[in-house]
């Protein structure tokens, strides 16, 4: 029901956002000698948000979300960070090896929400979390190595979205004429540089209410956005 207002917004709401990044102290070194990237499938969470603000799963949503987001990673990394990539997604994978995949992002997910509520939310936001930026996937992320032996850096990619029903968008109508305001739920979309062998992450930025991440053109905007704040500040220092 947003998605017409949502593609009539991204472009002045981006250009508009201002997000602080967070980064290692070896962020700068780690990048400069690493000539190989690999880019993890990403973890995308599409949810239905009911007239009750009860959200429901959509599979089909978050594996529209993670193909579109896909292909912006595979169009915009090597563009714009001008390193080597290689994008892990799982194809021809056994069994095993998806689990190791599957349990890598999911844990880059996991990350990433501490980071966003830590680092970023009030009143949750611990200032010395900011000063020391210190967090890691552990060093269990070196298993994704075995599909990508010359990387040095992993791109790890999560989102969640909160579409509204009908229903919902009607409450809302109604509630604004009383002067009630609906949550629309916590939507944004993260990329993360994490250490291939450590785990440590590296680098870690995000856009808030991104807008459809189903839709190619929202993806596509946002995923630049973020990649090109890491090549500007990595010629800055």
């Amino acid at each position: 029901m947003r998605k017409g207002l949502i593609l009539l917004l991204v472009v002045p709401l981006l250009t508009g956002c201002v997000t602080t990044y967070r980064s290692h102290p070896s962020f700068q070194q780690s990048f400069n000698t690493s000539e190989t990237i690999a880019i993890i499938s990403p973890h995308m969470k599409m949810h239905q948000l009911t007239a009750g603000g009860i959200p429901q799963y959509m599979e089909d949503w978050s594996r529209k979300s993670k193909e579109e987001t896909s292909l912006a990673l595979k169009d915009h990394v090597e563009e714009i960070l001008q390193k080597k990539t290689l994008f892990i997604d799982g194809k021809d994978f056994t069994d095993a090896q998806k689990m190791v995949l599957d349990q890598q992002a999911g844990m880059f997910y996991v990350v990433a929400t501490s980071v966003l509520m830590h680092t970023y939310e009030s009143p949750f936001k611990f200032p010395h979390k900011i000063k020391k930026f210190d967090y890691s996937l552990g060093p269990e992320v070196a298993q994704l190595k075995q599909f990508a032996p010359e990387a040095n850096i992993f791109i790890f990619c999560s989102g969640q979205n909160f579409i509204w029903t009908a229903g919902r968008v009607c409450m809302s109508v109604v509630g604004a004429a009383l002067g009630i305001q609906l949550m629309p739920g916590s939507e944004w979309i993260v990329v993360g540089l994490v250490d291939a062998n450590s785990g440590d992450l590296l680098w870690f930025d995000y856009v808030p209410m991104p807008g459809d991440l189903r839709e190619h053109k929202v993806v596509d905007v946002v995923i630049k956005k973020l990649l090109s704040r890491i090549e500007r500040r990595r010629k800055k220092t």
